[in-house]
């Protein structure tokens, strides 16, 4: 019997981390935090950037393993060849993964 898998978590998560955060308007991570909070995002919401202490009000992390909670979702908007050690290193921490990156041609 096959077992179903229930991707509640990605679906409908309660923790999301942004990493590549930005406060620079227009740039596709702080485009992502502005989204989130607009449509009234119920659960936290984790920047995640070792250049800065806070972004848009929510302190911000410089890496995921700095995250204490279990990320359902992380999304990662910094370059391909980021992308790669950036989820080897945080993949105990994460569900599941949204990559928003050029350069993987």
């Amino acid at each position: 019997m096959t077992e179903t898998i229930k991707p509640d978590f990605f679906f409908s998560p309660r923790t999301v981390a942004v990493v590549g955060a930005t406060p620079v308007k227009g740039r596709i991570s702080n485009i992502i935090l502005e989204s989130l909070r607009r449509i009234g995002f119920p659960g936290r919401v984790f920047p995640v950037n070792p250049k800065y202490s806070s972004i848009e009000g929510m302190d911000c992390y410089p890496s995921l393993i700095d995250i204490k909670e279990e990320i359902d979702v992380a999304v990662f908007a910094v370059p391909a060849a980021l992308t790669p050690g950036l989820i080897r290193d945080a993949r105990d921490n994460i569900k599941g993964a949204v990559i928003i990156s050029g350069g993987f041609a």
